[in-house]
């Protein structure tokens, strides 16, 4: 992990435990933690799942939309033999809210994903491509949101025009307001 990766991580870690829980939630700042399950979807070859999850941050702008900075760990894949690689990279995308309810809302997203694919020879492959994602939130008490969420994230690992393969992460969280 890079240095300004891993510095990003410890701050949104840190707001996620030290900030008091009794926060107001429609202020302005979020900041949360999510697991689930990532896949690695393989051309021509059959898909490979891993642990995935995500360190994530944003501000609320105008009206709806929200601007939200994560990091993501994709998780550790083989390349058909004993070699692995590791799938990590920084988000940022710009976030619609939809309410249906005054706790139960949706979310869509749109953003870009700078990728890092650690191989285990220690080589490094990087890149940036486009990445978009769906969710639904439910706030639990005051500042305190849970999210179950499907993210999608294009061509990681791409170097030429058929290396790339599409990832996605399912994966619940939650997430306090400030």
């Amino acid at each position: 992990m890079n240095k300004l990766s891993h510095h990003i991580s410890i701050f949104i870690l840190g707001m996620v435990f030290f900030i008091p829980m009794q926060v107001h939630a429609n202020a302005g700042a979020y900041a949360g933690v999510s697991a689930g399950q990532a896949t690695l979807k393989r051309q021509g070859n059959p898909d490979e799942t891993a642990v995935g999850y995500k360190l994530f941050g944003g501000l609320h702008a105008t009206g709806p939309f929200a601007v939200e900075v994560s990091h993501v760990n994709l998780g550790t894949y083989f390349d058909g033999t004993t070699s692995e690689r590791e799938i990590s990279g920084n988000a940022l995308h710009l976030v619609g809210k939809l309410p249906f309810t005054s706790r139960l809302a949706g979310l869509a997203k749109v953003g870009v994903f700078s990728w890092d694919v650690k191989h285990s020879s220690n080589a490094s492959t990087t890149g940036t491509d486009t990445s978009y994602g769906f969710a639904a939130t439910y706030i639990l008490l005051t500042g305190q949101t849970v999210r179950a969420e499907w993210e999608n994230y294009t061509d990681v690992g791409k170097v030429d025009a058929t290396s790339g393969n599409d990832m996605t992460l399912l994966s619940v969280g939650i997430s306090i307001s400030f």
